[in-house]
């Protein structure tokens, strides 16, 4: 299923792997289904800059006329960027890694 993803792996091999600076993460539980309207680690630049790990409720906010006064848990799937409403999330600025499972590197 899209946007269906485990966590399976430490905080620490989180932080390994992302190289994250600054970690907001309460210690992972493993899971077998997170979904985008639950939280799960997301490594994303800090305002000032700095990599950060923290659990988010991940995705871009839904267009209005498809929310229709419901409660919008965010897009996770674009199939149109060219949609006028997608075009303020493009930048670097917007742009986060969602962690499925993530394992460090031990190769050198």
């Amino acid at each position: 299923m899209c946007n269906l993803y485990n966590i399976t792996t430490s905080q620490e091999a989180i932080r390994q792997c992302t190289r994250a600076l600054r970690d907001h993460l309460r210690q992972p539980e493993p899971s077998i289904d997170i979904y985008p309207n639950q939280p799960g680690p997301v490594v994303r630049n800090a305002a000032d800059g700095q990599r950060e790990v923290a659990n988010l409720l991940w995705g871009i906010p839904t267009p209005l006329e498809r929310v229709k006064g419901k409660a919008d848990y965010g897009t996770t799937n674009i199939r149109n960027p060219q949609y006028g409403h997608w075009q303020q999330y493009v930048g670097v600025e917007h742009r986060c890694v969602v962690l499925l499972g993530a394992q460090p590197n031990t190769r050198r």
